[in-house]
């Protein structure tokens, strides 16, 4: 069936009306302009959801799925025996939820495309503190971060799995069974053990992670395409290429690189 001339030019229209927006919008953003300019020429009434302190028992697992925004994961006394949720500042543009599920605790910001545009520019005050008591071991961490940061001083879990798009995550100490890493466009610098696997993974970002032991602690699985991969005092750059180091060991390191880094030093575990 043949489209009439009609329905044409009305998807010609929206077409070419699609890409000239695309272009202005990248030029404006080529030149410097964000949404606090926009802001400054016409005011947006900014709106918070009321802050919350809420704290939680029993909980396995904890699931991190944030648009944007300020996440700190900190160390709570070992005696107190829940995990505490405290926010400040949250734009009702992210649509924020907290909630705990069969022993799941999630937390979650709003991920669709425009908002998350808006909440890119309007959330850096929005901050979420998750207290964890010392010592307190999870069954499995899982976080997605697409914009914004996220610091952990301390965790304790069985399975590891960090993922980032464009943000940023820093965590100073961690113990897992079994480690997950993906950078698509962001940072993540990492310290800390991991008694099985750890699979690292990098886009057009970067990684930089210490882990606890000695270098022969693990088999190597490397592929690097364009970017590079340092491993100990060995670096790996050479296009499209693939190595398998054998150490003996029960335990694998997967890296994989695209365009951007992975690093991996390793320290001396402290006795």
């Amino acid at each position: 069936m043949k489209m009439k001339k009609g329905w044409k030019i009305f998807w010609l229209t929206c077409g070419i009306t699609l890409v000239v927006g695309i272009a202005l919008l990248g030029i404006g953003l080529g030149m410097g302009a964000t949404m606090e300019i926009v802001k400054e020429r016409a005011p947006i009434k900014e709106t918070y959801s009321p802050n919350i302190q809420e704290s939680y028992q029993g909980i396995r697992e904890l699931d991190l799925d944030i648009a944007a925004g300020e996440i700190k994961i900190l160390k709570a006394p070992k005696e107190q025996q829940e995990i505490t949720v405290e926010t400040q500042k949250i734009s009702k543009s992210l649509k924020f939820k907290c909630y705990e599920e069969e022993g799941v605790l999630n937390i979650t910001t709003n991920k669709k495309v425009w908002n998350w545009i808006y909440a890119r520019n309007h959330a850096q005050d929005a901050k979420i503190y998750v207290y964890i008591p010392e010592g307190y071991r999870l069954e499995e961490v899982e976080m997605n971060l697409s914009a914004g940061s996220i610091y952990i001083e301390d965790i304790h879990t069985e399975d590891l799995d960090i993922d980032v798009d464009a943000g940023e995550v820093q965590v100073d100490s961690f113990l897992t069974n079994d480690l997950t890493m993906n950078c698509d466009m962001g940072l993540i610098e990492a310290l800390g053990k991991t008694l099985g696997d750890a699979d690292l993974e990098s886009g057009v970002g970067e990684i930089n992670f210490t882990a606890i032991g000695n270098e022969t602690d693990y088999n190597y699985d490397l592929n690097c395409d364009i970017g590079s991969i340092v491993c100990g005092e060995r670096e790996f750059t050479e296009i499209g290429s693939e190595y398998q180091i054998e150490n003996q060991s029960d335990k694998t390191m997967s890296i994989e690189c695209g365009v951007g880094e992975v690093n991996v030093q390793f320290q001396a575990e402290q006795s």
